[in-house]
């Protein structure tokens, strides 16, 4: 083993390599000259190993190295002989959160169609353990859809054209007048012509002819509209008059008049029917005798007008009072009167003149 040596001021360092423990180490010898000759001089020094690898790659692990006391010819000692703190032998290493990555993803919002087919998002993301977004690299697997497709009916309502067209298709299934090739102005201007409009129709028939007012046929399915029902029709029905509200003489007698889908009896809003005809009258006048009764007081007027259309005695101011002296000075009373003569000259009995047809003379 080479060896070096080197005096200067009365002290000699002799240096050389030896192995210990199978490594080479730098031994390093101090000698002080002495009376006596050169004594050696002994020094203690920890002496430390590198750093082995980390236990754990995050969540905090320990690495771990020798520490040793040596002296100064490179000969291991105790540790007691090294005066200073000893080095730590081992350290805690990666001691970074251990991350774990997964595919965020958020409820579905509202589609973006109210009546038909449409599309609904979601939020999507790569998330950390920790709930941090980061870069979808993190994640493995295929990141799920951000969108999807989706149908909602909830906004539906009447449109005129869709509602022609089903009806397009409703003719040409029936093979309406032996035909199958029916337009949409045709069949726009044959609804007109008969209900006035398009929507008078649909408010009075689109149910029966499960005829489909939506643009959406997803919607028109759900709602239960086929486009292929029966044929519709409208009528006003009506009722037999009621009785007379006079039981002697005009008054009026009333009925029922009702708009009606003719092909299932439906009843329908009165403005349906009157958009292409005329409601017929619910009330009439009417005359009744089945009330009239004997009144002696219109008896003697119908008198009057009898002896002054007549002149008798050649006058034509006869008052009710000389008619009833007149008649009771030769009859017992005005009812024995008329029963015997009044009735054959035309004088009616009644109140009501309505009830007096047939006799000439009435109050």
């Amino acid at each position: 083993m080479p060896l070096s040596v080197k005096t200067e001021s009365g002290m000699r360092y002799a240096s050389a390599h030896v192995k210990v423990d199978g490594v080479w180490r730098k031994a390093r010898q101090v000698y002080q000259k002495t009376a006596t000759g050169w004594r050696p001089v002994w020094s203690y020094e920890w002496t430390t190993g590198d750093w082995g690898g980390c236990s754990a790659t995050c969540g905090g692990g320990t690495q771990t190295r020798t520490v040793d006391c040596d002296r100064n010819d490179g000969v291991r000692v105790a540790d007691a002989l090294c005066e200073t703190t000893k080095p730590a032998a081992s350290n805690a290493c990666n001691t970074q959160p251990c991350y774990t990555y997964n595919w965020y993803t958020g409820s579905w919002g509202s589609c973006n169609a109210s009546c038909g087919t449409g599309t609904q998002t979601r939020t999507v993301y790569c998330r950390r353990n920790d709930g941090t977004q980061v870069a979808d690299a993190f994640c493995s697997g295929g990141k799920p859809s951000a969108s999807t497709s989706c149908s909602s009916c909830s906004g539906c309502s009447y449109n005129e054209t869709a509602y022609i067209n089903h009806k397009v298709i409703h003719c040409n299934y029936l093979k309406l007048n032996g035909r199958t090739n029916w337009t949409y102005a045709e069949v726009r201007s044959s609804i007109i012509s008969t209900y006035g409009s398009v929507y008078n129709h649909y408010l009075g028939c689109s149910s029966y002819e499960k005829v489909c007012p939506y643009p959406s046929d997803a919607c028109c399915a759900a709602a239960g509209y086929t486009d292929h029902g029966g044929q519709c029709s409208l009528a006003w029905v009506t009722g037999n008059f009621g009785s007379c509200s006079a039981s002697c003489g005009t008054g009026t007698q009333t009925r029922t008049v009702t708009c009606k889908r003719t092909s299932d009896n439906a009843t329908l809003s009165d403005s349906i029917c009157s958009a292409f005809s005329g409601k017929p009258s619910a009330s009439a006048s009417c005359t009744s005798y089945s009330g009239c009764s004997y009144s002696e007081t219109a008896m003697v007027y119908a008198k009057v007008k009898q002896l002054n259309a007549l002149a008798v005695d050649g006058r034509t101011n006869w008052t009710y009072s000389q008619a009833r002296s007149a008649i009771l000075s030769n009859y017992s009373s005005v009812t024995q009167w008329w029963n015997v003569a009044g009735r054959n000259e035309s004088i009616c009995p009644y109140p009501s003149a309505a009830c007096c047809s047939g006799y000439k003379y009435s109050q």
